[in-house]
């Protein structure tokens, strides 16, 4: 019996009838929230009787009663489409990864770019990794440009552009054959705009949200979508807007007066007509916030990559492997021979990695790096509060202590510090290491007096037995009552 988790519910069920097709007699049960709760419920007890042996759906599928677990699969686990956004915080990978080590099944994680956590896994030995051989990637991969200063210097003053004369030239060649993409990562209009005289960002006056513009000049706040009217900037004083980014649908616009009489399909969950699916093989211009491509026929004949610094320079500790994941997810849409051209200074490292088509070199290289800062996933750091009656009977002084657990969750050894006691009052942790922790052997670092509580941190705890760790919130009205004045 096999469970296969996908990102969006069309790739669910166009995989599901693929394998009807191929297991020739075997039902396959698609397993998703966006189906209601009735036709869910029907799926659910299909597995659960055992009259299909077979799942595939999103998210929710992890948790598919599937009868003695042969095979799960994942596939691009770095989706934050496959973590659960409300308490306990799972992800999909955890899930699979416990699952199949508590029923002795196997697991497959599979995408077209790697996440460091999966590599993480690789690293500690827990799974293998497969990658096809290189000749292989060079007949099916098409040619990755990004083209540098020297390159946008000899296109004269169109080289400064967001769209060079040379992005210009890839686009109408390709044309000639087919379609063409170009991933957007921002959708909608004027995501942003600032004033027209000093160019400090705009924000709206009553909740201090960024201001974005609609196709028609609107105003309105992207937090509280309030319409603004009369703006005045709190710096200069002046009352003038300008687009400070532009969106797909912007894009869609100077795309389609820059190719007259081609085709233009703007493809986002912010359209009015929301993600296109699928294109046929006629020439036309696809413009696509990153997820939102459609499946060409045929394959694109070239892929355009726009901003890729506003993807991978983000504030944000995965930033750059998120924009290696979502570049590399648009050019295999492309066909073997199609050309890609990736724009807006990206982050070189990315950039490097989809050049080579090395993704497992860039999640390899991340994870090193993490674990010089002590970053996760090579670091995972919980924290234990509670009373110390609730905590353990003995805990330690201040002073690093080292405990060593070799349950069949850890591969490696874990390390347990008790720092002062601190004011807290949560108590147990999210992870299955949690019930088998044993209390330190030393001398009481807190006294014995009610409502004085303690915390420990555990640090480097392997991904497959805690990879969301974090604080289970479970109240001891006990020992609530003893601190309330």
């Amino acid at each position: 019996m096999s469970s296969s988790l996908c990102r969006r519910l069309i790739e669910a069920e166009t995989l599901a009838a693929w394998l009807g097709r191929e297991l020739e007699g075997e039902p396959v049960v698609v397993l998703s929230a966006e189906h209601g709760p009735a036709r869910r419920y029907r799926a659910f007890l299909t597995l659960l009787l055992g009259r299909a042996r077979v799942v595939v759906g999103t998210r929710a599928a992890a948790f598919a009663p599937v009868h003695r677990l042969g095979l799960a699969a994942v596939w691009d686990d770095g989706d934050n489409r496959l973590e659960e956004p409300h308490a306990p915080y799972s992800h999909t990978r955890t899930v699979l990864a416990l699952r199949s080590t508590l029923e002795g099944a196997g697991l497959l994680i599979g995408g077209f770019s790697r996440s460091v956590e999966a590599q993480s896994l690789v690293e500690q030995g827990w799974c293998q990794s497969l990658v096809a051989p290189r000749h292989v990637v060079r007949n099916v991969v098409p040619r990755v440009e990004v083209p540098g200063p020297a390159e946008l210097d000899r296109e004269g003053a169109s080289g400064a552009a967001r769209i060079p004369s040379l992005a210009h030239r890839a686009l109408r060649r390709a044309l000639q054959d087919g379609p063409v993409l170009v991933q957007v990562p921002r959708a909608g209009y004027a995501p942003l705009v600032a004033c027209a005289r000093c160019r400090s960002a705009a924000h709206c006056s009553s909740c201090g949200g960024p201001l974005a513009m609609d196709h028609l000049g609107r105003t309105s706040c992207r937090w509280c979508a309030r319409t603004v009217g009369q703006w005045d900037c709190p710096e200069c004083g002046g009352h003038g807007l300008r687009m400070a980014t532009i969106g797909s649908t912007r894009t869609g616009e100077e795309l389609g007066r820059a190719f007259p009489g081609v085709p233009v399909v703007v493809s986002g969950a912010r359209e009015a007509h929301g993600v296109v699916d699928e294109v046929d093989a006629t020439p036309r211009l696809v413009i696509a916030t990153p997820g939102a491509e459609p499946v060409a026929e045929g394959g694109y004949r070239a892929v355009l990559l726009l901003d890729g610094g506003a993807l991978s320079s983000r504030p944000d500790l995965g930033a750059a492997g998120e924009a290696l994941r979502q570049w590399s997810n648009a050019v295999a849409l492309a066909a073997p021979s199609a050309r890609t051209v990736l724009l807006g200074g990206p982050d070189p490292v990315a950039a490097q990695g989809l050049v080579r088509w090395d993704q497992a070199g860039f999640a390899r290289r991340e994870l090193l790096e993490r674990a010089e800062l002590r970053l996760p996933p090579a670091w995972r750091v919980a924290r234990l509060d509670g009373p110390v009656r609730g905590v353990g009977p003995s805990w330690p002084r201040p002073t690093p202590m080292v405990s060593r657990c070799w349950d069949r969750w850890l591969h490696r050894p874990f390390t347990v510090r008790c720092p002062p006691a601190w004011p807290g009052l949560w108590y147990a942790l999210r992870c299955p290491v949690a019930g088998h922790l044993q209390p330190c052997l030393g001398s009481g670092c807190v006294t014995g007096r009610p409502g004085v509580r303690s915390r420990c941190v555990l640090s480097s705890i392997p991904l497959v037995c805690g990879e969301e760790v974090g604080t289970n919130r479970q109240r001891n009205e006990e020992h609530d009552q003893l601190d309330r004045p």
